[in-house]
């Protein structure tokens, strides 16, 4: 699993939870993304994002 400060992200065999909050996550299953590469170039997606709000 992998975590990434104050917006938590981990993975499992079933699903990524991208935590919002300590008791709050959106969790996507895994069937949501058409590839295994997608699935892996998804957590950078979400950092990307994350960080794009803070700028503004």
């Amino acid at each position: 699993m992998m975590r990434i400060e104050y917006e938590n992200k981990f993975t499992d065999p079933d699903f990524i939870a991208v935590y919002v909050s300590q008791l709050h996550a959106h969790v996507i299953p895994n069937r949501a993304f058409s590839s295994e590469a997608q699935k892996e170039e998804f957590p950078a997606l979400v950092q990307d994002k994350i960080t794009a709000s803070r700028t503004k």
